[in-house]
């Protein structure tokens, strides 16, 4: 189990520009060092559900950029409405885990160094 759902972490990975399936797994599991790894199956039910709430959009990736001659991809991208939803979800799970985030920041500042001038 994820510490938040694939719908949620897909929205939150759009934020960043417009991706793939494929790219948007990648992404994921790139910014949560590998903890979540979702596989591509479920992030595409996740952007379908998210397509029929008008979350995000998808448009046909154009051909002349795709390697070894193999089928343009869609690219999925948050619509206005996606945007704000995105911006709601991440000031909640900020909240959430900001306090557990809290004592690690404040060790990480009382190890720094001062910035030369």
């Amino acid at each position: 189990m994820y510490p938040i759902s694939t719908k949620v972490a897909a929205l939150q990975g759009l934020t960043t520009g417009d991706k793939t399936i494929r790219e948007l797994a990648h992404y994921i599991s790139s910014v949560t060092d590998g903890f979540m790894a979702p596989a591509e199956t479920r992030i595409y039910c996740a952007l379908r559900e998210l397509l029929a709430e008008g979350f995000v959009e998808t448009s046909e990736g154009d051909q002349t950029t795709v390697r070894g001659g193999g089928h343009a991809g869609h690219y999925y991208s948050l619509r206005p409405a996606g945007r704000r939803r995105a911006s709601t979800e991440a000031k909640a799970l900020t909240g959430l885990v900001g306090p557990t985030l809290e004592p690690a920041r404040m060790i990480v500042m009382a190890n720094a160094k001062p910035l030369a001038e």
